[in-house]
């Protein structure tokens, strides 16, 4: 329910300052969203964080896919302040952040370029309007702040990327089947830093064992197989580590047998 109200007031405050800019200038408001999303964009290609952690093939698919990610996630914490948007994944803590900040703010400055035509009285109205869904809003937020763990109040202004992620979502690990969901159900590109560790891990006995632990479909082992050689092939493994292919295949046809 507070999480609700919470971004009820958000919605508010960013479609009240469209409006407002709107109905002054349609120019200067495609100018301001524009610019904000090319600043996101921006924030996120100079960081080596725009590819969307989905795998595609081809180069021209995973640009288009990963701009398609961005939009929407962009667009839905911009209305919604969507604060599951904070993940790594998506916008990241800090991003999500300074786009909450930003649509409470928006509303007051396309008030002082709105042209009220004469009419204080209205300009007046939505001034109050506007001031106590934003103190309303602060709030609510305050009190939600006050409800969680503590412990997760970073991730609110983290700047740790996705590959980051992916990699402490590894390292962090306690069990194989966490360790090949972080690396296998995720670009490979983001695990590039520590491949030689993964390859290691990857051709040791314990994790076959994981495979075989994990119960999954066929499809899927399918994949965990392709990814497997395709990161072995990636890293120059020898022909003591095409072992690994051979033993997901292994696994692959006993379940197809069972």
């Amino acid at each position: 329910m507070l999480m609700t109200l919470i971004s009820a007031l958000h919605n508010i405050s960013r479609s009240v300052g469209y409006a407002l800019m709107m109905s002054t200038d349609p120019l200067l408001l495609a100018q301001f969203a524009i610019g904000e999303f090319g600043l996101y964009i921006f924030w996120k290609v100079s960081r080596n964080d725009f590819l969307f952690f989905a795998k595609f093939d081809g180069a021209l698919t995973n640009v288009v896919g990963s701009l398609m990610h961005h939009t929407i996630s962009k667009v839905v914490a911009d209305f919604s302040g969507c604060l599951h948007l904070r993940h790594c994944y998506g916008l990241g803590g800090l991003a999500f952040s300074l786009s909450v900040a930003w649509a409470q703010a928006f509303p007051f400055v396309a008030l002082q370029l709105y042209d009220d035509q004469g009419d204080l009285k209205k300009r007046e109205n939505i001034q109050w309007f506007v001031l106590s869904s934003f103190v309303l809003w602060a709030i609510l937020t305050i009190w939600f702040l006050a409800t969680i763990d503590l412990r997760f109040l970073h991730t609110f202004f983290t700047s740790k990327t996705a590959a980051a992620y992916t990699i402490t979502l590894y390292k962090e690990a306690t069990t194989d089947e966490q360790r090949f969901d972080a690396v296998f159900s995720n670009r490979m590109s983001f695990t590039a830093p520590i491949h030689d560790e993964i390859k290691v891990w990857v051709v040791s006995e314990r994790s076959e064992r994981a495979l075989r632990k994990t119960r999954i479909r066929a499809i899927a082992t399918t994949n965990i197989y392709y990814s497997t050689n395709s990161l072995c092939a990636s890293l120059g493994a020898g022909g003591e580590h095409r072992s690994v292919g051979c033993g997901a295949e292994r696994v692959v046809q006993n379940r197809a047998d069972s």
